[in-house]
């Protein structure tokens, strides 16, 4: 279980404050809008903020075992993502050129592309979709004509009006904030899912955040799960994002 935690976090990042409070009304849907209008204006929902710090609590379920662990995270909006564990013994640093991590506890560290990432959850993702994905902000580009809704009473269900014959995707938008209060991304061939359960919001700073959010992964093999709850979320203040790969490490070997 414990070489899985550097991917894990690498997943984490695949999600004290004055102003804070938490954001979970029940809103019925509005059946009278459509597709493109509601990802106009969660669009226009999108966070803002230079600088975001956090600690995040995290629980790592893998079959009958699971771990509990607390976790910094520091972002730079569209820039850094980075997190230091475990005492400064797990590190990770993300940009959208490449990913870095080292691990003190088996001296090995990684530094290359998003390979690192594809290689645990079998979806190549990018700095951006990362990033949205820890934000509760839909992570493909899509196009304003390109979506389609299904009706639902609790939330609005968009998904692409044509899905990929390798990979379909599927968002849950809430009717209140529009901000995603689901994600699932499929590949049938694989017979893997990748979803996302935002399960409630903090308001910080007049910016909405996700504050307890699920990620789990299913295949034909496994099921993981990792809950994440985000506390003493603060933003827009100047932090540092220090990185150094130990001398002597051994790369990761990806297989």
């Amino acid at each position: 279980m414990k070489h899985l935690l550097p991917y894990f976090l690498v997943l984490f990042l695949i999600m004290a404050c004055k102003s804070t409070k938490t954001v979970s009304e029940d809103v019925a849907t509005n059946p009278s809008l459509k597709a493109r209008q509601i990802l106009r204006i969660h669009n226009k929902k999108k966070t803002e903020f230079s600088t975001l710090q956090a600690r995040v609590r995290f629980e790592l379920k893998s079959g009958d075992k699971s771990q509990t662990h607390t976790v910094n995270l520091r972002m730079e909006r569209d820039k850094i993502v980075w997190i230091n564990a475990f005492l400064n013994m797990i590190r990770i640093k993300i940009t959208p050129d490449k990913v870095q991590m080292y691990n003190k506890l088996n001296n090995t560290f990684f530094e290359g592309d998003f390979s690192l990432i594809e290689e645990f959850l079998g979806v190549n993702f990018n700095f951006d979709q990362i990033q949205n994905l820890l934000l509760a902000e839909i992570i493909l580009p899509h196009k304003s004509q390109a979506l389609t809704k299904r009706y639902d009473l609790k939330s609005y269900v968009l998904y692409p009006k044509k899905q990929s014959p390798k990979s379909n995707i599927l968002y849950s938008i809430h009717p209140k904030n529009f901000k995603l209060e689901g994600l699932e991304f499929s590949q049938p061939n694989e017979q893997r899912l990748f979803q996302v359960n935002y399960q409630s919001y903090q308001v910080i700073d007049k910016q909405i955040i996700p504050q307890q959010m699920a990620i789990n992964i299913f295949d034909s093999q496994k099921k993981m799960t990792l809950s994440m709850n985000l506390k003493s979320v603060n933003l827009n203040q100047p932090l540092r994002f220090p990185f150094k790969i130990p001398s002597g490490y051994k790369p990761v070997e990806l297989q």
